[in-house]
Protein backbone atom coordinates (compact mmCIF):
# COMPACT_ATOMS: atom_id res chain seq x y z
CA UNK A 1 0.00 0.00 0.00
CA UNK A 2 3.51 2.20 0.22
CA UNK A 3 3.17 4.61 -2.43
CA UNK A 4 5.84 6.24 -4.55
CA UNK A 5 6.85 9.62 -4.00
CA UNK A 6 5.19 11.52 -6.53
CA UNK A 7 4.88 14.78 -5.25
CA UNK A 8 2.07 16.71 -7.36
CA UNK A 9 0.03 14.35 -5.88
CA UNK A 10 1.15 15.63 -2.73
CA UNK A 11 0.64 19.22 -3.30
CA UNK A 12 -2.59 18.31 -4.23
CA UNK A 13 -3.45 16.73 -0.64
CA UNK A 14 -2.25 20.31 0.86
CA UNK A 15 -5.33 21.71 -0.56
CA UNK A 16 -7.85 19.19 1.18
CA UNK A 17 -6.45 20.43 4.72
CA UNK A 18 -7.77 24.03 4.58
CA UNK A 19 -11.09 23.19 5.98
CA UNK A 20 -9.24 21.13 8.50
CA UNK A 21 -8.48 22.09 12.32
CA UNK A 22 -6.07 19.82 13.63
CA UNK A 23 -3.51 19.73 16.62
CA UNK A 24 -0.62 18.55 17.23
CA UNK A 25 1.78 19.45 20.25
CA UNK A 26 4.96 20.74 19.87
CA UNK A 27 6.89 18.98 22.68
CA UNK A 28 9.89 20.13 23.83
CA UNK A 29 11.96 16.58 23.23
CA UNK A 30 14.30 17.67 20.65
CA UNK A 31 13.77 16.86 16.93
CA UNK A 32 12.04 13.85 15.39
CA UNK A 33 14.15 13.53 12.20
CA UNK A 34 17.93 14.95 11.51
CA UNK A 35 20.19 14.69 8.61
CA UNK A 36 22.78 17.10 8.66
CA UNK A 37 21.69 20.64 9.50
CA UNK A 38 18.37 19.87 8.86
CA UNK A 39 15.68 18.96 11.81
CA UNK A 40 12.05 18.08 11.94
CA UNK A 41 10.36 19.15 15.18
CA UNK A 42 7.35 18.16 16.20
CA UNK A 43 5.53 21.22 14.19
CA UNK A 44 6.29 20.52 11.33
CA UNK A 45 5.68 16.49 11.66
CA UNK A 46 2.14 18.03 11.76
CA UNK A 47 2.49 19.20 8.10
CA UNK A 48 3.20 16.39 7.09
CA UNK A 49 1.49 13.97 9.22
CA UNK A 50 -2.11 15.16 8.74
CA UNK A 51 -1.46 15.92 4.91
CA UNK A 52 -0.66 11.84 4.91
CA UNK A 53 -3.34 11.31 7.33
CA UNK A 54 -6.13 12.82 5.09
CA UNK A 55 -4.63 11.42 2.12
CA UNK A 56 -4.82 8.57 3.58
CA UNK A 57 -7.77 8.03 4.80
CA UNK A 58 -9.39 9.60 1.28
CA UNK A 59 -7.63 7.08 -0.98
CA UNK A 60 -7.95 4.54 1.03
CA UNK A 61 -11.04 4.50 3.46
CA UNK A 62 -13.52 2.73 1.79
CA UNK A 63 -11.28 -0.06 0.57
CA UNK A 64 -10.03 -0.54 4.52
CA UNK A 65 -13.77 -0.29 5.45
CA UNK A 66 -13.79 -2.85 7.89
CA UNK A 67 -10.14 -2.90 8.94
CA UNK A 68 -9.49 0.52 10.46
CA UNK A 69 -12.03 2.82 11.72
CA UNK A 70 -11.18 6.18 11.17
CA UNK A 71 -14.10 7.88 13.49
CA UNK A 72 -11.64 6.13 16.14
CA UNK A 73 -8.07 6.79 17.63
CA UNK A 74 -5.15 5.19 15.23
CA UNK A 75 -3.14 4.68 18.33
CA UNK A 76 -5.82 2.20 19.75
CA UNK A 77 -6.23 -0.04 16.68
CA UNK A 78 -3.70 -2.81 15.78
CA UNK A 79 -2.01 -2.92 12.27
CA UNK A 80 -0.09 -5.66 13.27
CA UNK A 81 1.44 -7.68 16.48
CA UNK A 82 3.61 -5.22 17.52
CA UNK A 83 2.39 -1.72 15.54
CA UNK A 84 -0.99 0.53 15.57
CA UNK A 85 -2.54 2.14 12.50
CA UNK A 86 -0.62 5.26 13.81
CA UNK A 87 2.93 3.51 14.16
CA UNK A 88 2.01 2.87 10.26
CA UNK A 89 1.26 5.82 9.00
CA UNK A 90 3.77 7.53 10.66
CA UNK A 91 6.22 5.62 8.89
CA UNK A 92 4.65 6.50 5.72
CA UNK A 93 4.71 10.06 6.66
CA UNK A 94 8.31 9.72 7.84
CA UNK A 95 9.05 8.07 4.27
CA UNK A 96 7.57 11.38 3.00
CA UNK A 97 9.74 13.49 4.52
CA UNK A 98 12.40 11.65 3.61
CA UNK A 99 11.91 11.57 0.24
CA UNK A 100 10.84 15.04 -0.43
CA UNK A 101 13.81 16.52 1.74
CA UNK A 102 16.42 14.31 -0.19
CA UNK A 103 14.98 16.14 -3.99
CA UNK A 104 14.68 19.25 -1.88
CA UNK A 105 18.63 18.70 -1.22
CA UNK A 106 19.55 18.18 -4.46
CA UNK A 107 17.50 20.83 -6.36
CA UNK A 108 19.56 22.39 -3.83
CA UNK A 109 22.77 21.29 -4.72
CA UNK A 110 22.27 22.00 -8.11
CA UNK A 111 21.14 25.32 -7.92
CA UNK A 112 17.83 23.98 -9.46
CA UNK A 113 15.31 27.42 -9.24
CA UNK A 114 11.11 27.08 -8.76
CA UNK A 115 9.55 26.90 -12.38
CA UNK A 116 7.13 30.10 -12.27
CA UNK A 117 4.27 27.82 -13.00
CA UNK A 118 4.90 26.10 -9.23
CA UNK A 119 5.64 29.21 -7.57
CA UNK A 120 2.44 30.34 -8.64
CA UNK A 121 0.93 27.22 -7.49
CA UNK A 122 2.47 27.60 -3.78
CA UNK A 123 1.51 31.48 -4.00
CA UNK A 124 -1.97 30.21 -4.88
CA UNK A 125 -1.73 27.50 -1.47
CA UNK A 126 -0.67 30.52 0.69
CA UNK A 127 -4.07 32.33 -0.54
CA UNK A 128 -6.15 29.18 0.23
CA UNK A 129 -5.36 29.10 3.91
CA UNK A 130 -5.02 32.73 4.49
CA UNK A 131 -8.78 33.06 3.12
CA UNK A 132 -9.60 29.64 4.90
CA UNK A 133 -8.58 32.05 8.26
CA UNK A 134 -10.50 34.99 7.75
CA UNK A 135 -13.30 32.08 6.99
CA UNK A 136 -12.88 30.59 10.23
CA UNK A 137 -12.74 33.90 11.89
CA UNK A 138 -9.29 33.74 12.75
CA UNK A 139 -7.52 36.82 13.59
CA UNK A 140 -4.51 35.76 11.57
CA UNK A 141 -2.74 33.04 9.32
CA UNK A 142 -0.56 32.57 12.36
CA UNK A 143 -3.87 32.22 14.29
CA UNK A 144 -5.55 29.63 12.07
CA UNK A 145 -2.14 27.40 11.96
CA UNK A 146 -1.66 27.20 15.57
CA UNK A 147 -5.23 25.92 15.94
CA UNK A 148 -4.65 23.69 13.62
CA UNK A 149 -0.82 22.06 14.49
CA UNK A 150 -0.56 23.60 17.72
CA UNK A 151 0.86 26.44 19.22
CA UNK A 152 4.22 26.33 17.63
CA UNK A 153 2.61 26.60 13.89
CA UNK A 154 4.01 30.09 12.10
CA UNK A 155 3.10 31.16 8.91
CA UNK A 156 7.15 31.24 8.35
CA UNK A 157 7.58 27.43 9.45
CA UNK A 158 4.16 26.48 7.21
CA UNK A 159 5.79 28.11 4.46
CA UNK A 160 8.71 26.48 4.48
CA UNK A 161 7.09 23.49 4.64
CA UNK A 162 4.90 24.26 1.14
CA UNK A 163 7.88 25.56 -0.67
CA UNK A 164 9.86 22.42 0.04
CA UNK A 165 6.62 20.07 -1.18
CA UNK A 166 6.42 22.35 -4.71
CA UNK A 167 10.26 22.17 -4.88
CA UNK A 168 10.64 18.75 -4.41
CA UNK A 169 7.64 18.49 -7.18
CA UNK A 170 9.11 20.91 -9.50
CA UNK A 171 12.59 19.16 -9.49
CA UNK A 172 10.87 15.08 -10.11
CA UNK A 173 9.09 16.68 -13.18
CA UNK A 174 12.15 17.96 -14.29
CA UNK A 175 14.43 15.15 -13.88
CA UNK A 176 11.79 13.02 -15.64
CA UNK A 177 11.13 15.84 -18.48
CA UNK A 178 15.32 15.76 -19.18
CA UNK A 179 15.04 11.60 -19.75
CA UNK A 180 14.39 11.89 -23.73
CA UNK A 181 15.46 7.99 -24.69
CA UNK A 182 16.53 7.37 -28.18
CA UNK A 183 14.59 5.31 -30.52
CA UNK A 184 17.41 2.80 -29.88
CA UNK A 185 17.58 2.87 -26.61
CA UNK A 186 14.02 1.69 -26.85
CA UNK A 187 14.43 -0.67 -29.32
CA UNK A 188 16.77 -2.37 -26.70
CA UNK A 189 14.60 -1.73 -23.51
CA UNK A 190 12.00 -3.73 -25.73
CA UNK A 191 14.03 -6.45 -26.81
CA UNK A 192 15.78 -6.55 -23.01
CA UNK A 193 12.08 -7.43 -21.97
CA UNK A 194 10.82 -8.66 -24.77
CA UNK A 195 9.21 -11.87 -23.65
CA UNK A 196 7.38 -9.38 -21.26
CA UNK A 197 5.58 -7.46 -23.32
CA UNK A 198 4.69 -10.35 -26.03
CA UNK A 199 2.78 -11.83 -23.07
CA UNK A 200 1.25 -9.71 -20.92
CA UNK A 201 1.01 -6.89 -23.86
CA UNK A 202 0.28 -8.32 -26.66
CA UNK A 203 3.04 -6.29 -28.52
CA UNK A 204 4.18 -7.47 -32.36
CA UNK A 205 7.94 -7.03 -32.21
CA UNK A 206 7.87 -6.31 -35.86
CA UNK A 207 5.27 -3.68 -35.88
CA UNK A 208 7.22 -0.76 -33.76
CA UNK A 209 4.24 1.88 -34.13
CA UNK A 210 2.53 -0.35 -32.17
CA UNK A 211 4.60 -0.18 -29.30
CA UNK A 212 7.66 2.31 -29.60
CA UNK A 213 6.42 5.55 -27.42
CA UNK A 214 4.30 2.77 -25.04
CA UNK A 215 8.13 1.60 -24.37
CA UNK A 216 9.65 4.58 -24.53
CA UNK A 217 7.49 5.89 -21.55
CA UNK A 218 7.99 2.64 -19.56
CA UNK A 219 11.80 3.33 -19.87
CA UNK A 220 11.50 6.59 -19.25
CA UNK A 221 9.68 6.39 -15.86
CA UNK A 222 12.35 3.20 -14.87
CA UNK A 223 14.94 5.79 -15.16
CA UNK A 224 13.76 8.41 -13.33
CA UNK A 225 12.53 5.81 -10.42
CA UNK A 226 16.57 4.54 -10.28
CA UNK A 227 17.47 8.17 -10.42
CA UNK A 228 15.19 8.85 -7.67
CA UNK A 229 16.62 5.73 -5.53
CA UNK A 230 20.03 7.09 -6.03
CA UNK A 231 19.50 10.75 -5.11
CA UNK A 232 17.53 9.51 -1.76
CA UNK A 233 20.20 6.88 -0.76
CA UNK A 234 22.74 9.90 -0.47
CA UNK A 235 21.34 11.23 2.31
CA UNK A 236 20.88 9.72 5.90
CA UNK A 237 18.04 10.76 7.86
CA UNK A 238 17.72 9.44 11.56
CA UNK A 239 14.91 8.98 13.80
CA UNK A 240 14.17 9.97 17.34
CA UNK A 241 10.74 8.04 17.56
CA UNK A 242 10.36 8.99 21.38
CA UNK A 243 10.29 12.37 20.04
CA UNK A 244 7.51 12.20 18.07
CA UNK A 245 4.38 13.47 19.84
CA UNK A 246 0.98 13.27 17.84
CA UNK A 247 -2.32 14.60 19.55
CA UNK A 248 -5.07 14.40 17.87
CA UNK A 249 -7.68 17.03 17.82
CA UNK A 250 -10.80 17.64 19.96
CA UNK A 251 -13.76 16.02 18.34
CA UNK A 252 -11.59 14.28 15.02
CA UNK A 253 -13.03 11.02 16.25
CA UNK A 254 -16.36 11.99 17.02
Amino acid sequence: MKRKWIAPAAVGCLLALVVACIALASGSRGPVLVCGDYALDNTELAYYYWSEYFYFSEAYGSYLDGTVDFSRPLDQQPWSEDQTWQDYLLEETLDTVRQTMSMVFQAQAEGFSMPEDYAGTYQQVLVNFSSAAQTGGYASLDAYLQASYGSGASRESFESYLYHAHLAAAYADHLLEEIQPTDQEVRDYFQLHRGEYEEDSGYDPEDEDQWLDAVREDLRNETYQNQFRAICSQYDFQVNYSAAVLTPPAGLYE
